[in-house]
């Protein structure tokens, strides 16, 4: 039987791979042939048939096994699927390179242990001593929220099997920066958007590896945000310090400074001053249903990178000498250009305002359904419609699809669901795959464009006129799937491309 999979090396902290395209013809761990493939790549000093890579390559689902040989360690790893059909979960294996020295071994199977994938999730009643508590206000979702929420939800569940290897979550790896620079960008609205690009290298196959830039360090400023990353081990207390030590060397951008401290598995929302230090509660980010619905952690930072609603206005001193007419101002920002509003955004609070809740930046483009950013009844009357967000998941509701009136959505609610305590913070190995092969529903987005009622959907893979294989089939039985957005981030390509389905 033919199995798949690939190679990843480590030589002197740096990684390569290598797999026989398209699909990685490979051995399985119980025949002579892999483990005669292992001595000769022990044995081997010239590197050029290897594919020099950013990070090692997770266990895909169209593939059998990983093999992970780190001369730097001197382990060999070996990851694969095991289980039926209907319930598949990861097992690892280790061995020494020494021991698969030995001339008496005939196969990597005798020397292979099983380790676990145990995994400490940071606590979430754990809190920073000698700090109070941060409460954070939601604002109303905006049309910009709903797709954020649908982008976020999307690019999770494309990278789910390098979110789902959360051994790589206990430092801040390039490959945990990669990721956590990839939310917060989303998060942001802080990306390129092409429309109708003809690019032949997405959407994404199992080979692609995440290749944007990523911060070089774990401590940086982000839209006037200080990101402190941290391993989902590091005590928070921990994170707090470095984040203040960072303000010791660095001048004061105010007199309060917002710091978002992220692990893969959390955020909190952290204010620091001279008198004290504010911290909120850990809010789940990456959690088993990150790829089907949105975490509490990506409403929380859409919301937060995307609005004004934890914003130090007392310290910004903005004042605007010339007051414009709405009209005018309106006039003026709408010949700006998307990325160069970015920028004019984040020096202005009152442009900032307008940028949020009014650009859904997609030309042509008008957020109908609202399914994800306000799922009590996917639609939103009016911009000033009142509602309330739950304390726990941070999902917003309207107070008249939940029974309350206006004068109650000043008080903390809790959901039905966090009622009857249906986790939204369990994260397990493997958990974000298991969940979505479960269900295989996706997220989308209703919207109008050019006058007419779309569902926006996310493409898995390129367009048919891409893939001359397809002709086999007969091009007429296959769908044309065309891509008419794609998200690129600083120029490299997010993994995130859409195209639109008819009502």
């Amino acid at each position: 039987m033919v199995t798949r999979g690939l190679w990843n090396l480590r030589v002197d902290g740096k990684w390569y791979r290598s797999f026989h395209p398209p699909r990685g013809r490979i051995a399985s761990p119980d025949t002579p042939a892999t483990l005669d493939r292992i001595r000769k790549i022990l044995s081997e000093t010239n590197l050029a048939a290897w594919e020099c890579v950013p990070f090692p390559s997770p266990l895909h689902i169209d593939l059998d096994y990983v093999y992970n040989i780190d001369k730097d360690l001197g382990l060999l790893t070996v990851v694969q699927w095991t289980g039926d059909e209907g319930v598949l979960s990861r097992m690892r294996r280790e061995a020494t390179l020494t021991r698969l020295a030995n001339p008496s071994l005939h196969t990597i199977e005798a020397a292979l242990e099983v380790v676990g994938d145990e995994f400490d999730q940071e606590n979430d009643e754990a809190s920073p001593p000698t700090s109070e508590t941060l409460t954070i206000n939601m604002r109303n979702p905006t049309p910009l929220n709903e797709l954020q929420l649908l982008f976020l939800t999307d690019f999770i569940f494309l990278w789910k099997f390098y979110l789902d290897d959360m051994s790589s979550w206990r430092n801040t790896s390039l490959l945990f920066r990669t990721l956590a620079i990839g939310i917060l960008r989303i998060a942001a609205w802080d990306f390129e958007v092409r429309i109708d690009t003809d690019t032949t290298d997405i959407p994404l196959t199992f080979s692609s590896v995440p290749s944007w830039k990523a911060p070089s360090t774990d401590i940086f400023w982000f839209h006037g945000f200080l990101i402190t990353l941290h391993g989902t081990t590091d005590e928070v207390g921990e994170a707090i310090s470095k984040a203040q030590a960072f303000l010791n060397e660095t001048p004061r951008r105010g007199q309060v400074t917002q710091v978002i401290l992220m692990s893969l598995s959390h955020i909190r929302l952290v204010e620091i001053s001279s008198e004290c230090v504010r911290c909120s509660s850990a809010i789940p980010i990456i959690v088993n249903t990150s790829a089907m619905y949105p975490s509490p952690g990506c409403r929380v930072l859409s919301s937060v990178l995307s609005s004004y609603a934890w914003k130090d206005f007392s310290s910004h001193g903005e004042s605007w000498r010339v007051n414009l007419p709405s009209e005018i101002f309106d006039m003026v920002l709408e010949t700006v250009l998307p990325r160069d509003l970015v920028t004019f955004a984040q020096a202005s609070l009152e442009v900032e305002k307008w940028y949020y809740s009014s650009v859904p930046q997609l030309d042509g483009l008008a957020v109908r359904g609202f399914n994800l950013s306000i799922p009590c009844c996917g639609k939103r009357d009016r911009p000033d419609t009142e509602g309330i967000s739950c304390s726990t998941c941070y999902t917003w509701y309207h107070a008249m699809c939940v029974g309350l009136g206006p004068e109650a959505c000043s008080r903390t609610y809790v959901c039905s669901d966090c009622e009857q305590h249906r986790r939204c913070d369990m994260m397990e190995m493997g958990g974000i795959y298991d969940v979505y092969r479960k269900h295989r529903s996706r997220p989308s987005c209703k919207v109008t464009i050019d006058g007419l009622d779309k569902t926006l959907q996310l493409r898995t893979s390129k367009p048919a006129r891409r893939r001359p294989e397809l002709w086999l089939y007969g091009r007429d039985s296959v769908p044309a799937g065309e891509i008419k957005y794609s998200v690129f981030f600083g120029g490299m390509f997010s993994g995130l491309a859409y195209g639109f389905e008819g009502e």
